[in-house]
């Protein structure tokens, strides 16, 4: 490989968010999982996601009481604990962002307490919480493996679930239509799947509980379901090894890339759009924007890249902190 561009071992450790990086854009793939570029500034959204899934474990953990469906008033005051311990790490006061005032400690709290009313009294959760933050790896055949990390699983009268805690800036259609055909969820299935696939209970595949609270002026709560059959986990079983295929192309074809090139011939560039379902522009715009060869900039250290700082994703650290490992 370029000395500018060392090998590293993380190129060869998978996960949902690698994949699902690939099956966005090429290119995305080759900044943020070959490269390891990640912005220097940080990101509301993703600390207020992680301080969010920290209040809502706390949570499952207490929702069964006196036998009923529902989570006890005390539940609140840990949930809160819980987020603030996660918020105080990055942020001082109760907004961390300006751009962003509806992500904020007070609105962690006031959706804690709307959450935990709407699930004890007006649609009341009832299942048995079986492990939460579990962590793992799938074996896909005797080459590829996968890593995954789930918010927990759940078991309830109609079979088992998969709880995955979201939050948003913005609900109803956009929100519920933005699951459908989620390679992270299909994942999911397919290892919980392999997991229970000896359980007598078993008598249909898991499906994912999207449990999305949404941030704006009131928080409020919006729920969807992924279910698939096993026609569908089939075709998804088949488009995974394509991207896993697709992934290790794209590095074979990069040891013989040119960096006097124009371009890159492998990790090609999306052309469709360069932002997310709720608008958010990749870091990386710019730099596609300008044409040149990545490569080029790389081996000059282009002042371009001065706003990325390099930390790889290792899909392994995905087990620090969890609860269960499952080696499947």
């Amino acid at each position: 490989m370029f000395n500018f561009l060392p090998y590293h071992p993380t190129w060869e450790i998978l996960d949902s968010t690698k994949l699902g990086r690939m099956m966005t854009c090429d290119r995305l793939s080759f900044f943020m999982d070959i490269c390891g570029l990640q912005p220097i500034q940080e990101s509301i959204h993703l600390n207020f996601g992680t301080a969010w899934h920290s209040a809502k474990e706390h949570l499952l953990w207490c929702h069964e009481w006196d036998g009923k469906p529902g989570y006890p008033a005390e539940s609140l005051r840990g949930a809160v604990s819980a987020f603030q311990d996660e918020w105080r790490e990055h942020y001082s006061g109760d907004i961390g962002d300006a751009k962003y005032p509806h992500k904020s400690l007070s609105s962690a709290v006031i959706a804690l307490e709307s959450y935990i009313r709407k699930h004890t009294y007006e649609e009341p959760d009832d299942f048995k919480v079986i492990y939460t933050e579990i962590a793992g790896s799938l074996e896909l055949n005797e080459f590829d493996k996968i890593h995954f990390r789930l918010d927990g699983l759940l078991e309830s009268s109609n079979g088992f679930i998969i709880p995955d805690h979201k939050t948003a800036s913005s609900g109803g259609d956009r929100f519920k239509n933005s699951w459908d055909m989620h390679l992270q969820f299909a994942i999911y299935v397919l290892a919980v799947s392999a997991f229970l696939e000896n359980k007598p209970n078993q008598r249909k595949l898991p499906c994912v509980l999207v449990d999305g609270t949404i941030f704006t002026k009131v928080p409020k709560h919006e729920r969807v379901v992924f279910a698939l059959n096993i026609e569908q986990l089939n075709a998804w079983i088949v488009q995974i090894h394509q991207l896993i295929a697709r992934f290790y192309e794209n590095l074979e074809f990069l040891e013989h890339e040119d960096i006097e090139a124009l371009d890159m011939s492998c990790y090609p560039r999306r052309t469709v759009s360069c932002q997310n379902y709720y608008g958010r522009p990749c870091p990386f715009k710019e730099i596609c924007w300008m044409g040149k060869n990545p490569l080029k900039l790389l081996a000059e250290g282009s002042p371009h890249l001065n706003s990325f700082k390099q930390e790889y994703w290792n899909p392994m650290d995905l087990s620090d902190g969890a609860r269960t490992n499952l080696e499947i």
